[in-house]
């Protein structure tokens, strides 16, 4: 049963990146959008994580496989580079930064809310190339700043 309802997830989520997708002419990319869940490797440890007793760690391997197979993940374009010794997140591409948007869109639609209260929860805290930031930012109506709610963490500029 819990397959069953994973996979229900990810065709409704699908559905909505799809649509998201087809008002930016990516209809392609809304077609082709997180094919990999499909795989047994990213699906059964999704599933078993979501829905089921799954462990973090199969949920990780999973992930990671996730991320390294799809170009609208921001984990996708962070490269080690050696002669720095450090992580460093490249810049996106113009459809994968778009594909993004339309995730992150459907992602708020699925669980409720906005892109922008999606940004706060989850986006703003992942790794991305300066022009990357600038650029989803800009889109999705951010101005730097949110409203502070007790024991939230706060940046300082």
């Amino acid at each position: 049963m819990i397959y069953l309802k994973y996979f229900w997830y990810i065709l409704k989520h699908k559905y909505y990146v799809f649509i998201e997708c087809a008002k930016e002419g990516l209809y392609w990319r809304g077609i082709t959008h997180d094919l990999s869940k499909f795989r047994i490797d990213e699906f059964i440890p999704y599933a078993e994580y979501f829905y089921g007793n799954g462990t973090k760690k199969a949920f990780n391997i999973a992930w990671k496989k996730h991320f390294t197979r799809n170009d609208h993940h921001p984990e996708y374009w962070e490269e080690y580079k050696d002669e720095y010794k450090c992580l460093v997140a490249n810049p996106m591409d113009e459809k994968s930064r778009l594909e993004m948007l339309c995730d992150w869109r459907a992602m708020s639609k699925t669980k409720g809310g906005t892109v922008l209260e999606y940004y706060k929860d989850r986006g703003r805290n992942k790794f991305l190339d300066i022009r990357t930031r600038k650029w989803l930012e800009e889109k999705i109506g951010y101005d730097g700043k949110f409203k502070v709610t007790i024991g939230e963490r706060i940046e300082v500029k």
